[in-house]
């Protein structure tokens, strides 16, 4: 159980799970469900779960990722969220929409990097 877990110890879970991914769907829907990980308040632990989510291609979490690139333009978050979601078959055009139409949000020298990432 998580549910007791620093925000350190959860960081680190989610990154050991990541390194084995991808994990199932079901699998990442029970977590999620059952320690509401992509609506996770702390940024580390958000990003942790987004990233393991993405490169286990669960869609579900598109809509929480979309979300954190608009709320938030730190590069340390924003150029990994966008290339892993780029990298999803079902999550090219989304990565390349939504960047396109928050690249203003973004500082420039971030904007030319995901830019870059995105091949456009």
């Amino acid at each position: 159980d998580i549910g007791g877990f620093s925000t350190m110890q959860k960081v680190i879970f989610l990154s050991r799970l990541a390194e084995r991914s991808p994990l199932s769907t079901g699998m990442l829907a029970a977590l999620d469900s059952v320690y509401q990980l992509t609506n996770h308040r702390n940024c580390e632990v958000r990003f942790g779960w987004l990233s393991l989510a993405l490169k286990s291609n669960y869609m579900a979490a598109t809509g929480a990722v979309v979300d954190m690139v608009s709320t938030q333009g730190r590069m340390k978050y924003t150029r990994p969220l966008y290339r892993l979601l780029h990298a999803c078959p079902d999550g090219r055009d989304i990565a390349e929409q939504t960047f396109l139409r928050l690249r203003d949000f973004y500082h420039p020298i971030c904007a030319r990097m995901v830019e870059k990432d995105l091949g456009l």
